[in-house]
């Protein structure tokens, strides 16, 4: 401080030179302010025959000392040096004089840097005479010990500054008022090694040596009057009187209750007497054996001049019955007529009132806003007219009313003015009491009181804990927490809010100082009732993706969830974070093109994990992605596999197969999950049916030359009817990828009859030329070349004019109407053959080759309904139109 005020000084050149040295001198008398001191000023030491009896210790503050007195027979310092070093703070005065007459002395204690002296008188006298001073002259039996300490005067009346060191004799003297009695039954002088206390270090040398000292401890043993002497052991002192201290032991006993009380007229209460023993309450059975109850000075309520009792006292039952109104004293009475006088005995005063209203108290929390599901203690309270609570005693009648749908009653005492009841369900209820009668008297005028109830659902805060990682660049993680029951309006705190804050929406905020807090909810109808949350703060020590889903459809972005972790170095448990999305991520995938980071994404955290991350999936084939973070030195990273594959699609049939009974339809998927890299075993694929007994499914394998990811069923019709078939394809759930992928496609499977044909010629048309037209009913004559055979193609439609896909079960006839023009090689000339009508579904078509001259036939299979004839012209064309 004195530097500080110099370069101030220093940097002011504008200050006069006399207010400079002003300021000088200022700080110099600030600094002697601020100087050491001694701990007394004066010191009174008593002569003794033995010289260093009664040392005295000197202390002074702050620096270091050389010590001197100026009488060396009176007293001589011994300076004391603390730690090993030479610097002395302290000194121990110790008394010399060989005369017993007054004398004095000067300490002086000079500091060694400031050489500053510091000065305390002393002066060496004889003892005339000796007191005892207590705090008290009352101890309890078995009780804590009390304390006496021997003090000595000079014939000035002064004190002496300690007695430390000198002999006393403590002893138990006669009582004159108990003169017939043992000295040693009421109290025992006790040494400190006996007690749980500490003395001072120089009572504890003396007891080693069976000495006494000024300080002692006397404890009670039974109650009565005692006293206790003391005088000075030294034969020096013979002729100083020795000093006397009377002490009460009494009984540490009280009454139950313990405090003035309001009775109604007719109301009794039955009082109790306990006592306290080495701490521990004991109650005491009536009759006592030391003490009676009485009742005194009765003072009628209106009329002070009426005599008369306002209420009476059963001895034997310590039961008081209240009479008439007015007041009375409750006095606790020592049978022993010399302990009387003592005023340490319980006194209570008994008010007889009337009544005036009636109160409900609901505990714990004290307001009527209950929880669903707790247990609350009611209790019905009398008050008179002055609003002061009246005993409620057994003999009064309280008439009450709980509704049973909303509460529970478990207990009720005989007066029902105490209830324990269950809340049971929420909602606002009524509870009635009515004060009806005292005794078997009843109230002229009933009082009666109704109370309001308000019951909640109990406060629940979701989740049940939120942690965070302790971000390195001090941002801060913000939540909502989720509040569910009470009255819906509550005040918002936090334990240790240098870990997290709360704001009043409930929005916990932390994050830049690591540690733990609770958040508390209270609800602000009832403070008793609240939710709370834990809230950690903690160091990352681990991260793991979690792949909930791990193979995608090309096109189609994947949630990469991220949980990250608090590893505990003893026990190793795991925290989970709830939220780490501020943690910047680091993302490498050992392919590259299969899947491909998705800059628009956001991390988010989501019900489990705490960060998330986003990839596309571009082209078929598998990646191990790895996830970072980079904001530690300790390089904390978790890796996982990710797959794409096509879309699954129905190539053949597209959406609808129809076949004839006993007809075969080849059904092609292809595309979908492939499977997993990690567990190929997990791979399935499935074509359900919905009537399995309609129909007979086969898979084709398939053979090495075809696509891996194309699946071929062959599906036999064996009844009529329509149904949908069902492909499923994809991967069991595992470890690794506990949510895969499985895709789904659905075809349409019809079995029916068919309704007509379709017969048309097969023609070869060049590049560039156009076909003949067709007829467009079966009267018209096709023209066919006579050159060549001629190949007819025949469709089959149902009854919708949808084509068959397959009707090779059908038993078809092929006739010519003039078999010299058109005719066939055998019966069934027909050949069938599966062809793609554009979409990439193939449906069969039958084929006969005709062998005809040039005329005009009809050709009919056999088995064709009306359309199943159609008629050729047979003629011999220029080559440059046909290429036959």
């Amino acid at each position: 401080m004195a530097g500080a005020w110099l370069l101030a000084l220093r940097g002011s050149p504008t200050i006069p030179c006399l207010c400079l040295h002003r300021l000088l001198l200022l700080l110099l008398i600030s600094l002697g302010t601020l100087a050491n001191k001694l701990n007394v000023p004066q010191v009174l030491l008593p002569y003794g025959r033995e010289p260093g009896r009664v040392p005295f210790l000197l202390e002074a503050q702050r620096g270091c000392y050389t010590w001197h007195s100026t009488h060396h027979d009176a007293v001589t310092v011994e300076p004391l040096y603390e730690n090993g070093t030479s610097c002395s703070q302290k000194a121990l005065l110790i008394v010399e004089s060989t005369q017993p007459v007054r004398l004095s002395s000067i300490i002086l204690a000079r500091e060694i840097m400031t050489d500053r002296e510091l000065r305390c008188d002393v002066k060496v006298d004889v003892i005339d005479s000796i007191e005892i001073v207590s705090r008290t002259r009352e101890l309890y039996v078995d009780d804590a010990p009390l304390e006496l300490m021997a003090q000595a005067l000079d014939a000035a009346g002064n004190t002496f500054s300690s007695l430390a060191g000198m002999i006393f004799e403590w002893s138990i003297a006669q009582d004159n008022e108990s003169a017939r009695e043992e000295l040693s039954g009421k109290i025992r002088i006790l040494k400190y090694s006996e007690a749980e206390y500490s003395p001072p270090a120089y009572i504890t040398e003396m007891e080693k040596g069976e000495k006494q000292g000024d300080i002692i401890l006397v404890s009670g043993i039974r109650t009565g009057a005692a006293i206790v002497k003391v005088r000075i052991y030294e034969p020096f002192y013979k002729k100083v009187a020795a000093a006397l201290i009377r002490l009460l032991v009494l009984e540490n006993v009280f009454l139950i209750p313990s405090h003035d009380v309001y009775l109604l007229v007719g109301a009794c209460i039955k009082y109790r007497v306990a006592k306290i023993v080495q701490g521990r309450m004991t109650e005491v059975a009536f009759p006592l054996e030391h003490y009676t109850l009485e009742l005194q000075d009765h003072r009628v309520a209106y009329n002070e001049s009426l005599s008369g009792q306002v209420a009476v006292l059963n001895e034997k039952t310590a039961v008081v019955t209240a009479i008439q109104l007015g007041q009375t004293n409750l006095i606790f009475v020592h049978k022993n007529v010399h302990m009387r006088s003592v005023s340490g005995f319980p006194n209570y005063t008994i008010y007889v009132v009337e009544p005036g209203f009636l109160g409900l108290t609901v505990q714990p929390g004290g307001r009527w806003s209950l929880e669903v599901g707790q247990t609350y203690v009611i209790t019905v309270e009398v008050f008179d007219k002055s609003s002061t609570k009246v005993y409620i005693s057994d003999n009064l009648r309280i008439k009450y009313q709980f509704s049973s749908e909303y509460f529970e009653e478990q207990l009720s005492t005989v007066n029902c003015s105490y209830h324990i009841v269950k809340a049971l369900r929420a909602g606002t209820t009524v509870i009635n009491a009515s004060l009806m009668s005292i005794r078997t008297q009843p109230i002229k005028v009933p009082i009666m009181h109704q109370q309001d109830v308000k019951i909640y659902f109990p406060i629940k805060l979701t989740p049940s804990f939120l942690a965070f990682p302790h971000h390195p660049t001090g941002m801060l993680y913000r939540y909502k927490v989720q509040v569910e029951g009470g009255s819906g309006n509550f005040t918002w705190s936090s334990s240790n809010e240098s870990v997290a804050v709360v704001t009043t929406k409930g929005v916990v905020a932390a994050g830049q100082i690591g540690g733990h807090s609770a958040v508390l909810a209270r609800d602000v109808q009832n403070p008793f009732r609240y939710g709370e949350i834990q809230i950690y703060v903690l160091k990352l020590s681990k991260i793991e993706l979690l792949p909930f889903h791990a193979d995608a459809e090309i096109g189609q972005v994947i949630e990469v969830p991220i949980a990250m972790y608090h590893v505990a170095k003893e026990t190793k448990e795991a925290v989970a974070f709830t939220d780490c999305s501020h943690l910047p991520l680091d993302l490498n995938m050992d392919k590259q093109g299969v899947f491909a980071l998705l800059k628009e994404g956001v991390q988010r955290r989501g019900p489990e994990h705490c960060s998330s991350t986003h990839i596309v999936a571009k082209s078929l084939g598998h990646t191990l992605v790895t996830v970072s973070v980079t904001e530690y030195e300790e390089y904390l990273g978790s890796s996982a596999t990710f797959a794409a594959y096509g879309p699954l699609k129905a190539l053949n049939p597209v959406e609808v197969a129809l076949v004839t009974w006993h007809s075969v339809k080849e059904m092609v998927f292809e595309g979908g999950p492939h499977p997993w890299v990690l567990e190929p075993s997990r791979f399935f694929l499935e074509l359900s049916v919905e009537k399995s007994e309609t129909i007979q499914i086969a898979q084709v394998r398939l053979p090495a030359k075809r696509k891996q990811n194309q699946y071929i069923y062959r599906v036999l019709c064996l009844d009529l009817g329509e149904q949908v078939l069902t492909f499923r394809v994809g991967n069991h759930p595992g470890v690794l990828n506990p949510s895969p992928a499985v895709e789904v496609v659905q075809v349409r499977f019809l079995c029916a009859h068919p309704a007509s044909l379709s017969l048309t010629p097969v023609y070869k048309v060049p590049a560039g030329a156009q076909p003949c037209p067709l007829p467009q009913h079966n009267k018209q004559l096709i023209p066919v070349s006579s050159l060549r055979d001629t190949v007819l193609e025949l469709a089959v439609f149902d009854e919708h004019r949808r084509k068959f896909d397959n009707f090779s079960s059908l038993m078809l006839e092929w006739k010519s109407s003039n078999k010299t023009l058109a005719h066939f090689e055998n019966d069934s000339p027909v050949e069938m053959v599966a062809k793609d009508d554009g979409s990439g579904q193939t449906r069969s078509h039958g084929i006969a080759r005709t062998h005809e001259p040039f005329r005009t036939a009809a050709v009919v299979p056999h088995r064709a309904l009306p359309m199943g004839a159609v008629p050729f012209r047979f003629y011999r064309p220029s080559p440059s139109v046909f290429d036959l």
